[in-house]
C-alpha cells in the first residue's frame, strides 16, 4: 500500500492506499519539530485505530511545506516503514512543468494540487486551495503550472482583525443566517463567509477544500474536488 502525508503549517493529512482505493486517512495537527520516533509513534496509533500493520505500507511518497520536520519523517520512513520516501517537489518527476520564474519557489502543496487537478479535469484549469494561506494557482491546456496568487486563510485573517482593533473579538468562522449582519459577530461572519462563495460553504459544513474551476465556468457548474474533514461525514456537502 501506499502512504501518502501531506504536511501543511495547520494539520498533516495522512493517506492509505491501496491501488487506486482510498483504505484509511487521517489528520493531525501539525507540529514544527518532531523527532523520527514521534513521528512511528504517532504513524502506529493511527494505524491501530484502522486496524492496519506498518508492514502493508510498500511505499511513501511526501508532499510538506513544513521544511523543519522533513528529515524526521523521511528518517521514520526508512528506519520503521522500510521505505525510501518520494519527496514532491520541484525537480521530481510529477509531469508537471513548473514555468515560475524560480521553480525552487513552489510549495509541494501546489505541485500536488497542479498535477491531481489537470489529472482529474484536465485543462486550462485554476485551483484554488483553502488552507493556512488561500493559494489560487493556474495550469494551461498542456498541464504546465504557470502560477498563481497567495493571500492570507480565513484564521489568519480573522488572527489580524482581533488582534489589530480594539473592540472585535474572535468569533467563529461560519455563515451567518444573513448576509447583512445584524450584530457584530454577524457582520464579521458575513465579511469571511459570505452566504454564496466557496468558503463559507467549506467553513460551515466542516470541510476543507480545494475549489478546481475550469475558465468561464460559473461557481457553480465549475468542477470542485473536496478532502474530507469529518470524521462523520462519507461525501462531499451538496449544497455548494
Amino acid at each position: 500500500m501506499l502512504l501518502a502525508i501531506d504536511v501543511g503549517n495547520t494539520n498533516v493529512t495522512l493517506a492509505l492506499f491501496d491501488g487506486d482505493r482510498l483504505a484509511a486517512d487521517w489528520r493531525v495537527t501539525s507540529r514544527r519539530e518532531w523527532t523520527a520516533d514521534e513521528v512511528a509513534t504517532e504513524l502506529r496509533d493511527l494505524f491501530a485505530l484502522r486496524d492496519f500493520d506498518f508492514r502493508v505500507v510498500s511505499g511513501v511518497v511526501i508532499a510538506s511545506v513544513v521544511p523543519t520536520v522533513n528529515s524526521a519523517l523521511v528518517e521514520a520512513s526508512r528506519r520503521y516503514l522500510k521505505c525510501e520516501p518520494v519527496m514532491v517537489g520541484p525537480g521530481v518527476k510529477t509531469s508537471v512543468r513548473i514555468r515560475y520564474e524560480n521553480p525552487k519557489d513552489v510549495g509541494a502543496d501546489r505541485i500536488a494540487n497542479a498535477l491531481a487537478a489537470f489529472t482529474k479535469y484536465g485543462g486550462p484549469i485554476v485551483v484554488i486551495d483553502f488552507g493556512t494561506a488561500v493559494t489560487y494557482d493556474a495550469i494551461n491546456a498542456d498541464g504546465d503550472y504557470l502560477g498563481g496568487a497567495i493571500a492570507p486563510g480565513v484564521e489568519i485573517s480573522l488572527d489580524a482583525l482581533v488582534s489589530q482593533t480594539a473592540m472585535l473579538r474572535r468569533v467563529e468562522p461560519v455563515a451567518p443566517d444573513s448576509v447583512i449582519g445584524r450584530n457584530t459577530v454577524a457582520s464579521i461572519q458575513s465579511a469571511w463567509s459570505g452566504a454564496s462563495s466557496p468558503r463559507s460553504k467549506a467553513w460551515s459544513s466542516g470541510w476543507s477544500t480545494s475549489w478546481a474551476a475550469r475558465p468561464g465556468s460559473s461557481p457553480r457548474a465549475a468542477r470542485r474536488r473536496w478532502w474530507r474533514t469529518s470524521p462523520t461525514s462519507s461525501k462531499p456537502p451538496t449544497h455548494c
